[in-house]
């Protein structure tokens, strides 16, 4: 507890009076701090914090991640700090992608139905995620025996000649700051690529040698006094036990209704910093904070439309949730810009489907599918609106399971109804889709039309 208030003191010190804490969280030896400018301080609200463990049996907090989340001026956002598993090698790298899933499954703010991404406007997430550059799957070099390991699951071990050959080539790129080939053979950037984590993240491309294994002060001084290295060529240097990696990383994540406000201004390493084997990195950002929505009515213009969803079912991944190797799933949608909210605790803002029995290709009737009312008519804001249809699984013992959420842009669908067919994202990796028909459904001449609905219980009609 000394540590962590005299590192405390440390970044309000050098931030100054201008600045003041807005929350914290704490795990083991993780430490996440968010700071504000005084002059925001009084419009942050709605400040949640949530720890999640990942270490040994997923409980120890040697590894883990922990958020901040608040809201700014009408903006939501989010820090998370993370410590993954580490080492070399596939196994290695999965599971660190399982660690990132389970920091967004386990550290729930917000609406606990959601993970934080579905959710928050703007998400920072960085740390020590241990991703490593990995020299054979890229292509950078070849195995030393391919037909023992077609796979790349089991790499050259530290203090080999194979696992120095390939430090030596490392240490080549950087000598020549070929930072940009470096990138190629990085494992977190496929991963985000093949959407197998953190899918609809972004990173900018650092322009500065790899963070980790660099020599510790102690060590480089020693070597600087031997004259084995000269201080001003070699201002860091990296140990042989590992492959020089871009451990420490900062990405970022928009709301589809938020792309574009966020632009990363820097990205650097702090090599002056010497007291540990990682350099630091920073990041600068310009956020562009919009104008105050016009607040929506409690009750459905006359002039302001329906959304009408048909032919919904899923497909093509949609994950097991039970023991049986099935799932119950149904979808609750989930549009805040249009007044569809939703609320956990209040029935009347819910629009759930109805619940499908054990199965992984859900198809709802027309007539399990709720209409869902717009609180406005300003094409403007229905244009850039985008609805989410957050699948559930549900159980009647426990606390339902998140099964992933996709995002369907209302733009297109304004004018022309039409067929979408969009992703699932469960904790930041695809699975499944779900397709289906949207049609805008405006009134003519003041009068709301009647849906007519083709359920396995026959034809009705209900009027809106």
């Amino acid at each position: 507890m000394k540590d962590w208030y005299h590192w405390f003191g440390v970044i309000a010190t050098h931030l100054g009076p201008d600045y003041e804490a807005v929350e914290a969280a704490e795990l083991m030896q993780m430490r996440l701090i968010v700071f504000a400018k005084k002059s925001l301080r009084g419009e942050i609200k709605d400040i949640e914090t949530a720890v999640e463990a990942t270490g040994i049996l997923h409980v120890v907090g040697n590894k883990g991640g922990l958020v901040v989340r608040f809201s700014c001026r009408d903006t939501t956002f989010a820090f998370v700090s993370c410590h993954l598993a580490a080492h070399e090698g596939e196994q290695y790298r999965n599971a660190r992608n399982d660690n990132c899933r389970e920091v967004l499954e386990g550290a729930r703010v917000g609406i606990p139905q959601m993970d934080i991404v579905p959710q928050t406007d703007h998400v920072f997430w960085m740390g020590d995620l241990n991703y490593r550059l990995d020299p054979y799957r890229f292509g950078f070099m070849s195995l030393p025996d391919p037909s023992k390991d077609k796979d790349h699951q089991t790499l050259p071990k530290s203090g080999t000649p194979e696992h120095k050959e390939v430090w030596d080539k490392i240490q080549e790129l950087i000598a020549a700051e070929d930072w940009e080939e470096l990138a190629k053979h990085d494992e977190l950037r496929e991963e985000l690529q093949k959407k197998h984590v953190l899918s609809g993240f972004e990173e900018g491309v650092p322009n500065f040698p790899p963070t980790f294994k660099v020599l510790a002060l102690k060590k480089l001084q020693k070597k600087w006094d031997e004259g084995s290295l000269e201080p001003a060529k070699h201002p860091l240097m990296w140990t042989e036990q590992r492959w020089p990696s871009y451990t420490d990383r900062v990405l970022w994540h928009s709301h589809p209704t938020k792309l574009g406000d966020v632009t990363q201004m820097d990205l650097r390493n702090v090599p002056e910093a010497l007291t540990s084997d990682h350099k630091p990195v920073q990041s600068l950002f310009s956020i562009m904070l919009r104008p105050k929505p016009t607040l929506l009515p409690v009750k459905q213009p006359a002039e302001a439309p329906e959304i009408w969803i048909s032919g919904l079912e899923g497909h093509d991944g949609i994950k097991a949730m039970d023991a049986t190797g099935k799932s119950d799933p149904y979808i609750f949608f989930y549009c805040p810009e249009l007044g569809i909210d939703f609320d956990p605790e209040n029935p009347a803002k819910q629009f759930v489907t109805a619940i499908k029995n054990q199965t992984l290709n859900p198809k709802w009737d027309d007539s399990e599918i709720p209409t869902l009312p717009c609180m406005t008519a300003d094409k403007d804001v229905l244009k850039n609106s985008h609805l989410m249809l957050c699948m559930q699984d549900f159980d009647s013992l426990n606390p339902d399971d998140d099964m992933g959420f996709a995002c369907i842009n209302l733009g297109p669908f304004i004018e022309d109804e039409g067929d979408f067919n969009a992703a699932i994202v469960l904790q930041g990796q695809q699975a499944g889709w779900v397709k289906g028909h949207i049609k805008m459904a405006w009134p003519e001449d003041g009068v709301r039309q009647k849906r007519e609905f083709q359920g396995g219980g026959g034809c009705e009609c209900i009027v809106s």
